[in-house]
């Protein structure tokens, strides 16, 4: 736990507030407002980013030997939802373009990943065919169970869909795969827009595959922001394999578990939010693929 007591009287700030958050706290002093947070992670890495000259990150003003980092928070943040998106895909996209590598796996590898996917689809099906079934045995459900059973189809589909796309990319059994380093927390709530643009926590950055920072984005924000465009901005400087679109396809599709709780009203709001996913992911993948339509006929002529 830090001791914020100690590191504003070791730097010298003048604390007039606190404001708590998941991952660190933001100290307000009369001139500056500070970051602070503990070390998660390898510090190495930010003098990698140094040297490749990847710059969405916060410069720490705090010493090597302290157990926690201290940083100057941007006073001027902007909240235009269409600036920061833009600038996030820049943030994700450049971290990539200069990180990006090929790898060959084996084909017990390839198995395994299909395998694990599988196991992921084949866990939600299951699990909302069981959650069915149970609420399917009271003669007149609560309204949130009835909301549900209502529209359960559209997740059987959308599951499905995952399945289909699945299959589509294990059949093409390309062993080559794009990984980069991949931020694992993309979203509005880890990412500022100031003079400059900032990702303020690298706690799970990692090497994995290319994709996978903007399928976390759009886990994320899928219901605040026109995914259709920020994809095609994202397309013009990372453009991706097929196989690459197929298993993006795939993780899109599989929506995050609605686990029900003692709140009717909790449980209303989240089967609503989930079926605004399913709405959203399926007017993404038609405008895609009436775009890529498109493109083959502009190309054949």
């Amino acid at each position: 736990m830090i001791n914020i007591e100690k590191v504003c009287r070791k730097y010298s700030i003048s604390l007039k507030k606190v404001e708590y958050y998941d991952s660190y706290f933001l100290l307000f002093s009369d001139d500056n407002i500070y970051l602070l947070k503990e070390k998660s992670f390898d510090e190495k890495l930010f003098s990698y980013f140094e040297r490749i000259g990847y710059s969405y990150y916060l410069k720490k003003i705090n010493e090597d030997i302290d157990p926690y980092l201290l940083y100057l928070y941007p006073m001027d943040i902007k909240n235009n939802g269409a600036v920061t998106s833009k600038e996030l895909i820049k943030g994700i996209t450049d971290l990539q373009l200069k990180t990006v590598y090929e790898e060959e796996i084996s084909e017990e590898e390839f198995e395994n990943i299909y395998k694990t996917i599988l196991n992921d689809i084949d866990y939600q099906m299951k699990y909302y065919l069981d959650l069915q079934d149970y609420i399917e045995e009271f003669s007149f459900p609560r309204i949130d169970y009835y909301y549900f059973l209502l529209h359960i189809s559209l997740l059987y589909k959308i599951i499905q869909k995952a399945r289909y796309y699945l299959d589509l990319w294990y059949q093409k059994k390309n062993l080559k795969f794009r990984k980069c380093y991949s931020i694992h927390d993309v979203s509005f709530s880890n990412f500022i827009v100031s003079e400059s643009s900032y990702f303020l926590d690298f706690g799970n950055c990692y090497k994995d595959f290319l994709i996978t920072d903007f399928i976390c984005f759009y886990k994320n924000e899928a219901l605040s922001v026109d995914m259709n465009f920020l994809f095609d901005i994202y397309q013009k400087d990372i453009f991706l394999s097929e196989e690459e679109l197929l298993l993006l396809k795939v993780f899109i599709c599989i929506p995050k578990k609605v686990e029900f709780s003692k709140s009717t009203y909790n449980n209303t709001v989240s089967i609503y939010y989930l079926l605004e996913y399913i709405e959203k992911t399926n007017s993404f993948l038609e405008k895609y693929e009436k775009y890529q339509e498109a493109n083959k006929d502009e190309f054949k002529e």
